[in-house]
C-alpha cells in the first residue's frame, strides 16, 4: 500500500470525497461497505462482533502498541495513555437475558460502563476492519496491491 494512500470511510465520506476532489488528491480508495455497497460501513451486529474480536486479538499477540511520539493536546501523554488504556479494558460484550420466554438473549457490544466513554475503541475497532477488509477483500485488490 502505497504511504500516501488515504481510507474514506464513515457517514461523512461524500464530504471527505469532495474535499479531496477539491485539494487534487489523487491517490485515495473510499470503502464501499454501507448497505447495498454504497460508500461507508455498515455496522451491523456481526461485524461488531468481528470488530471486538479483532481488537482483542490485536491486543492479545502484541499488535496495538503507542507510537514513541505520541501525544496530547489536552493532557500529559502519560494520562492519555491511561485513559485509553481504561477504555480498552472496559470494553465488554454484555448479555442480557431473554424478556420473555420465547425470547433470545441480546448481546451488546459497549464500553460505556459506569459511564466510561468507547470512541478510542471503537475508532481501533473501525481501523483494523477497515484495513482487514481493505487488503483481504478482492474489490479492493487494485488499490491493495500497490508497492509501498
Amino acid at each position: 500500500m502505497c504511504r500516501s494512500t488515504l481510507f474514506v470511510y464513515r457517514f461523512e465520506s461524500q464530504h471527505l470525497l469532495h474535499h479531496l476532489s477539491e485539494m487534487n488528491i489523487k491517490n485515495w480508495v473510499s470503502l464501499a461497505e454501507g448497505a447495498h455497497n454504497e460508500l461507508g460501513w455498515l455496522t451491523t451486529h456481526s461485524r461488531k462482533e468481528a470488530m471486538a474480536l479483532l481488537v482483542r486479538e490485536a491486543l492479545r499477540v502484541g499488535k496495538l502498541s503507542f507510537n514513541q511520539h505520541f501525544f496530547s493536546v489536552s493532557m500529559s501523554s502519560q494520562e492519555a495513555k491511561r485513559r485509553l488504556g481504561d477504555e480498552l479494558r472496559n470494553f465488554s460484550v454484555v448479555t442480557e437475558a431473554p424478556k420473555t420466554h420465547f425470547a433470545k438473549s441480546r448481546k451488546t457490544y459497549t464500553g460505556k460502563l459506569g459511564g466510561m466513554q468507547d470512541d478510542v475503541v471503537i475508532s481501533f475497532q473501525l481501523a483494523l476492519i477497515a484495513i482487514k477488509t481493505f487488503f483481504e477483500n478482492s474489490k479492493y485488490s487494485t488499490f491493495s496491491r500497490q508497492s509501498v
